[in-house]
């Protein structure tokens, strides 16, 4: 059994690379106009978010509220690292997910609704994941939205416009605040 382990850990790191690369090739192919957006002015904002996490998506779905309060035009996408949704999530009002169902074997989304998402050219995109999720970064990556704000990660630099510092130790409202704070600033 450990050899089997050994083998499945070698195979899902080379899918994990091979994905990288062709993210990497199909972003060089895309254009889009970067344009910076205070917070207070943007009217769309995209908001991208791991769902698998139960605690996460509360505090995503806390966030939204709010931001929907301050009047902000809200589209949420979450990937669900499952076959089948939960039925707490199966509302499509305020949130879209997709879910391994949905993704290739290099993990890039195959949905119709998820590729619409991608050619909307939001004001700002967040993406909320502070850990790596490659179906969430080909999202980001292929978006046409306008600024793209997410976590610093060295090897995902040249899929953002602003890149926030993430202390592992902090939870995932301590990063809100702080994109938040960095986007209020933005002139």
């Amino acid at each position: 059994m450990f050899i089997s382990d050994i083998k499945m850990s070698i195979i899902i790191k080379t899918k994990r690379k091979t994905a990288e690369f062709l993210l990497k090739r199909e972003t060089i192919k895309r254009k889009r106009v970067v344009r910076s957006v205070n917070f207070n002015k943007a009217s769309s904002i995209g908001i991208l978010f791991d769902a698998t996490d139960k605690n996460e998506f509360e505090i995503v779905k806390a966030y939204i509220k709010k931001l929907k309060e301050d009047g902000k035009k809200i589209q949420a996408l979450g990937f669900y690292n499952y076959k089948e949704t939960p039925i707490m999530m199966n509302s499509k009002l305020e949130y879209d997910f997709f879910t391994l169902k949905e993704i290739n074997w290099h993990y890039k989304p195959t949905s119709k609704f998820v590729n619409k998402y991608m050619e909307h050219s939001f004001d700002i995109l967040i993406n909320l994941c502070t850990k790596s999720v490659l179906p969430i970064m080909y999202v980001l990556a292929l978006s046409k939205a306008k600024f793209k704000v997410g976590v610093y990660k060295e090897k995902y630099i040249s899929y953002y416009d602003l890149l926030v510092h993430h202390q592992h130790d902090k939870d995932l409202k301590y990063f809100i605040n702080n994109v938040e704070k960095y986007l209020t600033n933005i002139h």
